[in-house]
């Protein structure tokens, strides 16, 4: 439009007027439409492109639209441009594509209320091997320019993205990016990224840290405060106290200086337990459960052996498929604990979820052997459509049945192991007293005198009945 270019030059004549823009990437037009439509006007033009120094070739066809428009519409050629230079290309720098949000400090936010929860913060840096963590995308070249003059325009060399990869993170060129070498918790330091797999927490896990989710092992250098959530895939170990907090890990836990627990909370965990002491604990747990000091009113529940040796058990329950060992057991005043041996609590839940799945199983079973039966009624008139829902219904019908046995076959493998822990026993190294049950498989035991130690509880195969003996 008139008068929106910036002009430094003009190219006077009497009848017609040139103007090169500021950028010197255009030479415009001006003049009225009876010199635009003279003879000899487009050698005229070029005449005085030539003397000015101009370099690109003048538009021919361009011009000879102009010139046939102002004709037609009588109306004058104003700052219509007939020479163009090329414009520069500018270069696109390599730039970084985040596929996750790594690095954030702040806290979730609820949408709802606007309360924000300081335990929960907004950054998720804890990755799994092999995921994807960055796409590096290369940068593109430009292309330089030429102005009207035929002057080169260059333009300037882009830059690439700035990521090296540390130890723990690989470049894959199939996915484009920097992928996790293995599991773990994702740190940028300058323009390197890498992949902690043991995550060092200097203090407590708190307000600052906020809740743990990490892939990998975690050191905590302090104490686990109270109503934080700690989610491990790998070892735990705790330099300070773990207080009323939610934990699982996948490997072991160590409690340096103890569990102080809340019933309402839960210890998860996958490998062993090693704490100074285990106080108000609902602990599960697949393998070793170690206590030096004491285990005090906690319910602890485990695939494996508890061993509270140098210490004593007061109070809960503790139910240990393979064995307990404890210095003490109980106390004077006659505080209920309960010791249960030979029975993994894991089996028992696998076993009655299975027998549930089997029921529901074999019920489906039974309809479709009814609806099979209905449609082998009318064998003469069956038709096409017939045939087909009976072929579906044995296909169905035979898939259901490799599922029962399937689960049929589990829960023998269960029963087996179940008895095998049968021949667990307690060990009371010290002294045990009134008010504590001992129970070994379906057999039970309470203890009515104190009894001095060593005393062993097993489990007679004869009668069936716990035995103790000295």
């Amino acid at each position: 439009m008139p008068g929106t270019v910036q002009r430094t030059e003009e190219i006077v004549r009497e009848d017609f007027i040139l103007r090169v823009t500021e950028d010197k990437m255009q030479v415009l037009l001006s003049c009225e439409p009876e010199v635009a439509a003279s003879e000899g006007f487009a050698g005229k033009l070029q005449e005085k492109l030539d003397q000015a120094g101009i370099k690109v070739e003048m538009d021919g066809k361009r011009l000879k639209k102009i010139i046939d428009l102002a004709v037609k519409e009588k109306r004058a050629v104003i700052d219509v441009p007939i020479v163009k230079g090329k414009p520069p290309v500018q270069p696109e720098d390599g730039r970084l594509e985040w596929t996750g949000d790594y690095f954030s400090e702040g806290y979730y936010v609820d949408p709802d209320t606007g309360i924000i929860d300081y335990k929960e913060k907004v950054g998720a840096p804890a990755v799994e091997e092999g995921q994807l963590l960055v796409k590096v995308f290369p940068p593109v070249p430009g292309e330089d320019g030429i102005d009207i003059y035929g002057k080169r325009i260059s333009v300037p060399k882009p830059k690439p993205a700035k990521i090296r990869p540390g130890p723990n993170a690989i470049k894959d060129d199939e996915q484009g990016g920097l992928v996790a070498k293995c599991p773990g918790r994702v740190k940028l330091n300058g323009d390197v990224l890498d992949v902690e797999n043991v995550y060092n927490i200097s203090g407590d896990v708190g307000n600052e840290t906020g809740n743990i989710k990490h892939n990998g092992q975690v050191i905590i250098q302090g104490d686990i405060e109270a109503n934080f959530k700690v989610d491990v895939q790998g070892d735990v170990e705790v330099r300070g106290i773990i207080y009323a907090c939610d934990l699982k890990c996948t490997g072991n836990l160590t409690a340096h200086e103890g569990i102080n627990q809340d019933p309402e909370k839960k210890v998860i965990v996958k490998g062993d337990i090693v704490a100074k002491y285990i106080n108000n604990a609902s602990i599960e747990c697949e393998s070793l459960v170690v206590a030096k000091n004491e285990i005090f009113q906690s319910n602890i529940k485990t695939s494996g052996e508890v061993n509270c040796s140098d210490g004593r058990i007061l109070g809960g329950e503790v139910v240990a498929a393979r064995g307990i060992v404890a210095g003490e057991v109980g106390s004077k005043s006659n505080a209920a604990t309960s010791l249960t041996v030979g029975v993994d609590y894991r089996k028992l839940e696998k076993a009655k979820e299975n027998k549930e799945t089997i029921s529901a199983i074999k019920d489906a079973m039974k309809k479709l052997e009814t609806g099979k039966k209905q449609l082998l009624q009318n064998v003469i008139q069956m038709t096409a459509k017939h045939k087909e829902v009976l072929t579906e219904i044995d296909y169905k019908f035979n898939e259901l049945q490799g599922q029962l046995t399937e689960l049929e076959e589990e829960n023998k493998e269960i029963a087996s192991v179940l008895k095998s822990c049968r021949d667990a026993k307690i060990k009371i190294l010290k002294m045990v007293y009134p008010g504590v049950v001992l129970r070994i498989s379906n057999a039970k035991y309470t203890v009515n005198t104190a009894l001095a130690g060593p005393l062993e509880a097993s489990l007679e195969k004869s009668s069936g009945k716990v035995v103790l003996t000295s």
